[in-house]
């Protein structure tokens, strides 16, 4: 019988833990996994925290991430000409549609101080 442990593993990887992400892009390959028979599930995501500026890509297999998985974080680029290159192909989904992510939410702006006329005299 398999841990609880052991199970987080499979899912999500070495880290054991989902994956915080405030946006979700997924594609599906074109060829089929597994055999005829059985065809696996596979999905390619790429997730991204507007939080941290990072974004991990995964692939997941029947719903897990395999137990080899490590998320190796990269900054997501700042030029939306090139963010758009980076997601070419992919389908902008809910977070929650990615079964080793979580969804967080993005910081609001801190508020710009206001600021004062000076009193004329």
């Amino acid at each position: 019988m398999a841990t609880e442990s052991s199970l987080q593993r499979k899912k999500f990887g070495v880290s054991k833990a989902p994956i915080q992400a405030t946006r979700a892009f997924v594609k599906t390959p074109d060829h089929v996994f597994g055999n005829a028979d059985k065809p696996s599930d596979v999905k390619c995501w790429m997730l991204f925290n507007d939080q941290t500026g990072t974004r991990i890509s995964v692939n997941t297999y029947n719903g897990n991430a395999g137990k080899g998985f490590v998320a190796k974080e990269h900054p997501i680029p700042t030029d939306t000409k090139e963010q758009a290159i980076l997601t070419k192909g992919y389908d902008e989904v809910p977070v929650a549609q990615c079964p080793v992510a979580v969804a967080v939410q993005v910081a609001p702006p801190a508020p710009k101080p206001k600021r004062h006329k000076a009193a004329l005299v």
